[in-house]
Formats: structure tokens, sequence, C-alpha cells
């Protein structure tokens, strides 16, 4: 009876082995590759958290810089002359060559063009006088709270006058476009 115990526990430990061994193979060797492709995924999850961590600064930094650029847009809104205001400028500008002294030889105001959200309005003005003069009238022209742009400046000494020179000014003037769908128009 001896031989059917020692046979009979033999083959329990082997059934007991055999169970062991496909519960390692089916079991535990798949639960630990999916354990280690878990570690793999929280090890780059927090590595890229770890890199954005470090651009809140960056982040807060284009925030502040975008809202100054839209206050900087707001104020501009505020200034820009809109059609109604445009023959206003005109006589400020006309006024301003006449304080300093110049005298008025050409004003011509150019088609508008429309660009996006803003309208160029192109004015080609002529002057003459001293150098003092034509430099004080640009220096009131930059003055102007509108956005008024020289973009081309052409001098001329005039040998009969003297020490008059010849100016023409290609100016541009900067408004709102009304007629932009995607824009409020802050203008009245």
């Amino acid at each position: 009876m001896k031989s059917r115990i020692d046979r009979g526990t033999g083959i329990v430990i082997l059934c007991a082995v055999a169970g062991a061994a496909a519960y390692g193979a089916l079991v535990c060797l798949p639960q630990q590759r999916a354990i280690r492709q878990m570690a793999e995924e929280l090890r780059t999850k927090r590595d890229y958290v770890a890199r954005m961590g470090n651009l809140a600064p960056t982040i807060q930094a284009t925030q502040q810089e975008l809202e100054k650029a839209h206050a900087y847009n707001a104020a501009w809104l505020e200034q820009a002359p809109n059609a109604k205001q445009l023959a206003t400028l005109h006589g400020q500008i006309s006024a301003l060559a006449k304080a300093a002294g110049t005298t008025t030889t050409r004003f011509d105001p150019e088609p508008i063009v429309a660009c996006g959200q803003i309208r160029k309005i192109p004015l080609t003005v002529g002057c003459r006088g001293s150098y003092a003069q034509v430099h004080k009238f640009l220096s009131d022209l930059e003055g102007l709270p509108e956005a008024v742009w020289v973009n081309r400046i052409g001098l001329e000494v005039l040998p009969q006058e003297g020490e008059n020179i010849q100016a023409e000014l290609r100016l541009v003037v900067f408004t709102d476009n009304p007629d932009n769908s995607d824009q409020v128009d802050h203008s009245g």
C-alpha cells in the first residue's frame, strides 16, 4: 500500500507542479507584460507632464502679450478715424501745414484701399517753406493721435527762393474697416 500512496502523492505533486506552470504561463506572464506596458506608459506620461510643467511660465507670458495686443488694438480702434471723421482729419493736416508756416502746394486724397480689418487711405501733400517749417509740419503730423504713416518724403531745394524747400509727402491714414464682417464697428 505504501507504493500506492507514493504513487498517488507523486501524481498529486506532478498535477500541482503542472497547474502552477500553467498558471504562470497563462496568467502571470501575460499580466507581467501588461504591467510592464503600463509602467512604460506611466513613465512616458510622467515625462510629458514634467515637460509641460516648464511651459506654464511661457504660456502665461504669451497670454499677457496677447492681452497687451488686444488692449492696443482696442485703443487704436477708439482713435482710428471713421469715414465721417476723414474730412476733419484732412482739415487738421492742412491746418498743421499752415500753422507750421508752410504753403500747401498739393493736397490729393486717393481712393481707399481695404486690407482685411483696416483700410488705408493714401494722401499726397505738397508744401513749400523753410527747412525748419517743413520739419515742424512733419513733427506735428507724427504727433497726431490718428495712425498716419509717412510712406515717402521728397525734398527739393528751391534755389530761386533762397532757403526754401519743396516737400512732397506720401501719407497713409489707417482707419478701421466696418465692411469686414469679423469686426464690430467701434467707431460709431
